[in-house]
Parts: C-alpha cells; structure tokens; sequence
C-alpha cells in the first residue's frame, strides 16, 4: 500500500491509505464524517415521521413496520455476506480494490436473482412472517431489500477506499429522498402499500446512481487481476457463515416489532416501532463510527490490531455513553413529536432507556468481532449469534409477562450482552491479536447506572423541565472536557 489518501481521494488515484499512521485521529475524523450518515435518517425521522403516523394512522403504519422488517431482512440475505467481506477484501486480499469492485458487480446479480424469487414465492411466506394476508405491499418490499443489498455492497466498497463523503452522500438519498417519496404517495392513498412504493422505487433510482459511480471508479482500480471465480469463492468463504450472524443482528429489532404484533396487535408494533427509532440514535451514531472503525483495524498490520481496537475503544466508548445519556433524557419529548398523544397512549415510555443502553455492550462487541473477522475464522459467527437472539427473544416473551410490553424493548439489551461475552470467548480462540475488555468496565458500569436512573424520571410533559436541564449539564460538562479529550487523542498519535 502507499501514502495517505486525503478524506475523499479522486476516484482515479489507484491506491489505498495507511489507516495505522495516524489510528487514532483517522477514525476520529472519519466517524466524524460518517456520523453525518447516521444524523440523516435520524433528521429525516423527526420530519417526515409525523407525517406518516398521520397520514397511515396507527393499524396501516402497523403493517409498514412488519413490512420494514421484511425489506431489512431481504437486504441481508441478498447480499450473501459480501459487504463486509469486500471492505476485507479491498485491505487484505491480494486482489485488493479491483477485487473488491468486482465483488460488487457479483452481488448486484444475486440481488437480482434473490428478487424475482422472493417476488414470485412471496404468497407462500408474507402471511407466516407478518400474520397478515399477502398484499401487493410485500412484493414492494421485496424489491426495496433487494435494492439496498447492493447498495450494501457499495458503500462496503467506497468505505475500504476511505472514502466517506461518498458513502454519506449515498445513506443521505438512502433517508431522504425514499422517505420523502414514500410520505409524498403515503398522503395521496392513505394506505401502506403506496408508501412502500415510494420507498422502494427510491431505493432502486439511488442504486443507478451507486452502480454508474463503481463503473467510473472501476477503470482505474489497483489490485493484482486474480480470477473472478477465485476471489468470489474466497469471499463467500469469510462471508457466508456470516449471514446467519448478520441476519440475527439485524432479527433483534424486528423481534421485538414482530411479537409485539402478535401479541398486542399492530397498534404495539407501531408504538415499539417508534421507540426502538428514538433508542436507537447512540447505536446508530456507532454504526457510523464503526464504518471508519473496521477499515481501521483490518488495514492495520497483523500482530497489531489489538493495539489499535485498545487505542480507539475507550474513546469511542465515552462518546456513545454520553450520546446514549443525552437520548435517554430527551426521548419523551423525541416521542411526542414523532407521533400524537392518542398514537402513544399505553405506550411503556420509559422502556427507551432500556433500548438505549443495548448501546454499551455493542461496542464491546464490536471490538471483538472486528479482531474475529479480520481473522477470516467466521465460522463460529453462524451458528453462535441465532443462539444468542433466541435466548434473548425467550427472555423478552418472560419479561413481557413480567412488566407488560416494554419486557420486549428489553431484546436487545439482552442480546448484545450475550453476544459481548460469546465473542471475547471466540476472539480468544481465532485470533492470535491481544487486547481486553477490563480497560472498558468501568466506563460501562457507570453508563449503565446512569441510564438505569434516567428510566425512574417521569416521561410526562412534567418531567421535561429536569430532564432538559440535565441534558444541559450533561452536555456543559462535556464542553469543558473536550479539551482535555483532544490533548489525549493527539498524544496518542504523537
């Protein structure tokens, strides 16, 4: 590899950066951009959000939430694992980016293929999967997840050549315009079905944009020209067992959607929607930062990426505890204005603290599965992860009828702490990099804490004023220790 690349190098500049020169502020600056990508959706969320629930009411945007999942769910399995192969790939493999780029076109044949096929067989599966009868809303679906699988794949692609601006430009039309064409049919038909066109066919003018793009890119890539077969046997290798780990990550919201629907009816589905929306913000924040994180460690040397996981993790941690702090606190009023009263009424409020502190140990799981990945010993990821969401999935079912609905939003909270220890276990037995997660515990003890209390604050409008002067406090706090955080970080990479 050769010299640094700027944050967004000319496509034509065959070469890739040295994300260990300067580890620390390289993933700063990057996540910085790539947090961008995650404010967007959460923008678009509070805009055109209430005018969904407004324009569906609470029993159509029911059936947009079960549809939702079908299109997440579709996305993954398309992909067959290659996204998170390709970014390996471009940094590890011997065929480096032209590989890689070639590994996109490949998808985006399976995607096709997954597309017809889940279209025609649809009849068969919708009505097991939504307990709803089969409507032509699910064959929209299908083709909205088939879209976003390569989109996948893409930004997997301009993510391994630290490029983010572009993969920010493209989870921007990703949010917006499709959110904005789905509302735009949504407040003409009233119905869920028009809404999922919108979406989908937005999905589908943001892919052509994607693939005209990779063919540009493509005329110049560097990476030895192995065969096409050989580098998609490789990838499928590290990325297929991958697929039953990826689609159990992505099960665990949709989880808690699909048995609040079956047990409480849409009206619940679309009210635990809302709140997994909302307590999702700090995980979606280090979603973002993870897309500068992962090229980090796999484009380190071997024998050092354990020091680069212990050098970013305590800092990344901070920043989502905070982030997940200041959700937690501002979440009754994030509700309100997403939905009206009549929508969230019985809707268990607090139970966003629950879903916000999912937050702490997915970074611990991140820090382990970057280090299992780069290994390329993925295997145990295939049958571990399903393991883990069901024993998280039965422990809600308990918990539901322990403390009512919010048990559910209690899923993921579960899940990613099993998953935090089943990993730190298999990264011990995989990976030969070195690194711990004691130098984390304190740090997520007393975030944990912290938002424990948060959830014992009332959710109702009485409550705000506290709740917005601790938010200040917070974020004052903060302010006064940037500083410091800065000093540290750029002694790091002294």
């Amino acid at each position: 590899m050769t010299s640094s690349l700027g944050d967004d190098e000319s496509p034509d500049v065959p070469t890739v950066p040295m994300p260990h020169a300067s580890t620390a502020m390289r993933t700063a600056r990057h996540g910085a951009i790539y947090a961008v990508a995650s404010v967007a959706p959460v923008l678009t969320a509070v805009i055109i959000t209430p005018g969904i629930t407004r324009a569906l009411g609470p029993a159509e945007y029911g059936v947009v939430a079960t549809h939702l999942v079908i299109i997440q769910t579709l996305s993954l399995l398309a992909t067959l694992g290659l996204p998170g192969a390709i970014t390996r790939h471009a940094l590890i493999e011997q065929s480096g980016l032209r590989g890689a780029a070639r590994l996109v076109w490949q998808s985006a044949g399976v995607a096709g293929a997954v597309a017809v096929l889940g279209a025609l067989t649809s009849p068969l599966w919708v009505s097991a999967a939504t307990a709803r009868p089969w409507s032509v809303a699910a064959g929209f679906a299908v083709l909205g997840g088939a879209a976003l699988s390569v989109t996948a794949s893409y930004q997997a692609f301009v993510r391994a050549r630290y490029q983010p601006w572009r993969f920010v430009a493209g989870s921007a039309a990703l949010s917006i315009v499709a959110q904005a064409s789905g509302l735009l049919l949504a407040r003409q038909q009233h119905e869920a079905a028009a809404y999922l066109l919108g979406l989908s066919a937005a999905y589908l003018a943001v892919l052509a944009v994607m693939l005209v793009d990779l063919a540009r890119q493509g005329r110049t890539l560097a990476g030895r020209a192995n065969r096409a077969s050989s580098d998609l046997k490789d990838a499928l290798l590290v990325g297929l067992p991958t697929v039953p780990h990826s689609l159990a990550l992505l099960l665990v919201p949709g989880a808690v959607v699909l048995l609040a629907n079956r047990t409480s009816g849409s009206h619940a589905a679309g009210q635990l929607q809302l709140i997994l929306l909302v307590g999702s913000a700090p995980a979606l924040a280090l979603g973002a930062l993870n897309n500068a994180w992962a090229p980090t460690v796999y484009g380190a040397r071997e024998g050092t990426r354990g020091d680069v996981v212990a050098t970013t993790s305590r800092l990344m941690l901070v920043g989502v505890c905070v982030l997940s702090l200041v959700t937690a606190l501002l979440s009754p009023i994030a509700l309100r204005i997403l939905a009206p009263e009549s929508f969230l009424t019985g809707a268990p409020i607090w139970s966003v603290s629950l879903v916000v502190a999912t937050s702490v140990p997915t970074l611990v799981y991140l820090c382990n599965v970057h280090l299992v990945f780069s290994s390329g010993r993925t295997s145990a990821l295939a049958w571990l992860t399903p393991i883990n969401l069901a024993v998280a999935t039965l422990a809600g079912l308990l918990l539901r009828h322990v403390v009512g609905l919010a048990g559910l939003t209690l899923i993921p909270l579960v899940f990613y702490s099993l998953q935090a220890a089943a990993l730190a276990i298999v990264r011990r037995r995989v990976s030969r990099e070195r690194w711990s997660e004691r130098s984390l515990l304190v740090i997520a003890g007393a975030a944990i804490a912290m938002l424990s209390l948060t959830g014992l604050l009332p959710t109702s409008p009485s409550g705000y004023p506290a709740r917005i002067l601790l938010t200040a406090a917070l974020v004052l706090v903060c302010l006064m220790a940037r500083r410091r955080a800065l000093a540290h970080l750029r002694g790091m990479n002294a």
